[in-house]
């Protein structure tokens, strides 16, 4: 079963200068073709994929300032720069589209970032059963190319500020 996707598409042209209900930044073509041009097939609906990145993106704080206080996505946005360049305020940054796709995959993978994290084990004791967790630590690691691909338009910037999606990869 096949979910409706909506893009955002950050044309502006509809009243009132956002989509009214728009749940992704790409379709399910784009993913598609992402995913072939990386050899992967994707096991599960494109489009539960695509909504269960946008979850994940949707926690996330940009740069920039939306666009108007009632879109339902974070995108469109204004006062954005990378790499020194504005980025006009119509047009959905390569970088987010990249990282929906990556995301997605990574989710058809089995690592979705917004599952819960079991925490890793520092220490086990078999004499009167003790268990110790490791502070800070997740064992669900997801690709470095999501942080990679966030980095320019998360607020901070840096792997640093993405190293909540750091891991293999």
């Amino acid at each position: 079963m096949s979910n409706t996707i909506i893009i955002e598409d950050g044309s502006l042209t509809a009243y009132p200068g956002y989509i009214v209900g728009a749940n992704s930044y790409t379709t399910v073509a784009q993913l598609q073709a992402y995913a072939l041009a990386r050899t992967y097939t994707l096991l599960s609906d494109p489009s539960y994929l695509l909504i269960k990145a946008m979850d994940y993106l949707e926690t996330l704080k940009y740069i920039g300032v939306r666009k108007t206080k009632d879109q339902q996505l974070q995108w469109p946005r204004y006062d954005v720069w990378i790499d020194g360049w504005l980025v006009i305020v119509t047009t959905i940054p390569f970088e987010l589209l990249n990282a929906q796709c990556e995301i997605a995959i990574a989710i058809d993978q089995g690592y979705d970032p917004m599952s819960l994290l079991p925490r890793n084990i520092e220490r086990i004791k078999v004499g009167d059963i003790e268990v110790q967790y490791a502070q800070g630590t997740y064992a669900l690691a997801l690709p470095r190319t999501i942080a990679r691909m966030l980095w320019k338009i998360v607020r901070g910037g840096g792997a640093g500020s993405a190293s909540f999606i750091m891991g293999k990869g």
